[in-house]
């Protein structure tokens, strides 16, 4: 545990001089100063206006995540080729600690989007519909649901390059978007990237009005078991190739 420790506190070092912290909040910020001008002037309901920025948020993490550990993966790649992952006497512990600390970015911006717009829903459109617990609730649900794409994008980054990781979260964030159709009525919970998207518009009308139905219910319950399953897998996968890792092919 002490050379976890020792390896998180060189990237928080490494950071000082990194972009990484500011885009995870610049990107929050921007998003929620847009939709709330938006929404100033728009006349769908309140439930509608909180649903639309709860999607829109879910639809963009695969395509923001995947940029983000690309950026981090080359960072790492000019901080000394990857010479700090390749070069430990247990190179799972340089690579938790950087993927750890991206959780720990990603929990604060995905917290900041949607209690930022909580509180600007709430005391400036005089939206009182949710209170702010919903938002931080609604926050913790986008992060849970978005784990395994963290985890998979860094290891693409690592052993792509960050065209992969960036054409891969794209490609994620349109699969998302399709799947809150009814194309993804049947097969969203085996798609990691409709996760995040099912699983909040399915938990934001349980909040509400449409709490009695069973059939979401039901599809809820799957969602979060796939969920679980799914991103247990994925860090069991990602620990054992780690392992194995030579660093030959990566950013190539």
């Amino acid at each position: 545990m002490s050379m976890f420790i020792r390896y998180m506190r060189a990237d928080v070092i490494k950071l000082r001089r990194q972009s990484l912290p500011w885009i995870h909040l610049a990107i929050p910020f921007i998003g929620i100063v847009l939709f709330l001008s938006y929404y100033a002037f728009t006349p769908y309901s309140d439930a509608s206006k909180i649903d639309g920025y709860l999607q829109a948020v879910a639809i963009a993490l695969p395509a923001i995540i995947g940029i983000v550990c690309a950026i981090a993966a080359e960072q790492e790649y000019n901080a000394g080729g990857f010479q700090h992952l390749l070069t430990s006497p247990v190179k799972v512990f340089p690579f938790l600690s950087k993927l750890s600390l991206l959780l720990v970015f990603g929990l604060a911006s995905i917290l900041t989007a949607a209690v930022g717009f909580g509180v600007g829903n709430v005391f400036i459109l005089q939206n009182e519909m949710q209170d702010i617990s919903f938002y931080i609730l609604a926050g913790l649900i986008l992060f849970g649901s978005s784990i395994f794409l963290y985890v998979f994008h860094f290891i693409v980054s690592l052993r792509w390059g960050r065209g992969a990781s960036m054409g891969l979260g794209i490609a994620g964030s349109l699969v998302s978007a399709l799947l809150l159709t009814g194309l993804g009525d049947a097969n969203w919970v085996y798609v990691p990237f409709a996760w995040p998207s099912r699983l909040i518009t399915l938990w934001s009308r349980f909040a509400g009005e449409a709490a009695s139905s069973v059939r979401a219910h039901s599809m809820l319950g799957m969602g979060i078991a796939c969920l679980a399953a799914g991103t247990l897998l994925m860090i069991a996968i990602s620990v054992a190739w780690v392992w194995r890792w030579e660093g030959k092919h990566a950013l190539e």
